[in-house]
């Protein structure tokens, strides 16, 4: 999304931008700002566990914003099953504990840019069984298999 909004990193369009927790808050944040109304408070700093809180209590906003960031994982989804046709696809982070209220946009979108349902029809779509630990565990796990193997010297 070359127009897009702005990333941690200081560059535009990739999905960290549009779909990431802060992502999320500050798209909320400016609708608030421009009068569109919600449960959420308007002078406080928002998060995205808040945002799906509020979703979950069905609030109009809330929800059209984790669609929204729904919408965008899906589309990058549907290009990732293009390029490489998994079989699983593995969600992790904070933003994928928000459940149903992102994954069935997620999963529409997904479907609705996909070139063929055989991308889709047998794929594993899910969330990370260890939540946001998954990374640590992994280079936990990196590291006990580093300091078993002997390194090579190159030089």
């Amino acid at each position: 999304m070359q127009d897009g909004p702005l990333g941690s990193c200081g560059k535009r369009g990739h999905l960290e931008a549009v779909a990431s927790g802060p992502a999320i808050a500050n798209w909320v944040e400016q609708q608030l700002s421009q009068g569109i109304p919600s449960s959420l408070p308007v002078q406080r700093h928002l998060t995205s566990r808040m945002i799906a809180k509020a979703a979950r209590e069905g609030d109009t906003l809330a929800i059209q914003a984790l669609a929204r960031a729904g919408n965008f994982i899906g589309q990058a989804i549907a290009n990732f099953l293009h390029i490489f046709n998994p079989t699983a696809v593995i969600l992790g982070g904070g933003v994928i504990q928000s459940g149903t209220l992102l994954m069935e946009p997620l999963r529409a979108s997904m479907e609705k840019h996909a070139m063929s349902p055989d991308y889709y029809s047998d794929l594993l779509l899910t969330t990370a069984a260890l939540g946001d630990d998954a990374g640590l565990i992994g280079a936990l796990a990196l590291a006990r298999r580093v300091e078993t193997k002997p390194t090579l010297d190159f030089a």
